[in-house]
């Protein structure tokens, strides 16, 4: 990642919410309310497990089936949150690129109504 870049994502309010489900989330804040937050580009947060015994974290879409990157969270569902640091918005905000990415070269599958299609 480049230098500018870099500099223009330390900007970005990433954060790493914890969710009384259990669940962990990054995302991005679009907006903030008294009882809500707008995330732009949530990411499930995933503990995967080698054989080994180690562990790395993976990033998951959210919501996979949202047609647009906007989410509505209400406080009411969160157990904590924080500041990601610069590493984590670095992986954040490459999560975001290859997933644009495969999004434009791959077909998609419409489980529902049992189409193909492939966006440009």
């Amino acid at each position: 990642m480049s230098d500018s870049i870099r500099q223009e994502a330390s900007k970005l309010n990433i954060l790493h919410i914890k969710l009384n489900s259990g669940n962990e989330i990054i995302t991005s804040i679009n907006l903030s309310g008294e009882n809500y937050y707008i995330l732009e580009s949530p990411f499930t947060l995933v503990k995967k497990f080698e054989e080994d015994g180690t562990f790395y974290f993976d990033f998951e879409e959210y919501f996979p089936m949202n047609e647009c990157d906007l989410s509505t969270l209400y406080t009411s569902s969160i157990e904590s949150l924080c500041q990601v640091d610069e590493s984590m918005k670095e992986n954040y905000l490459n999560a975001i690129v290859t997933l644009a990415g495969n999004n434009m070269e791959t077909n998609i599958i419409d489980p529902y109504l049992n189409i193909s299609s492939t966006i440009h």
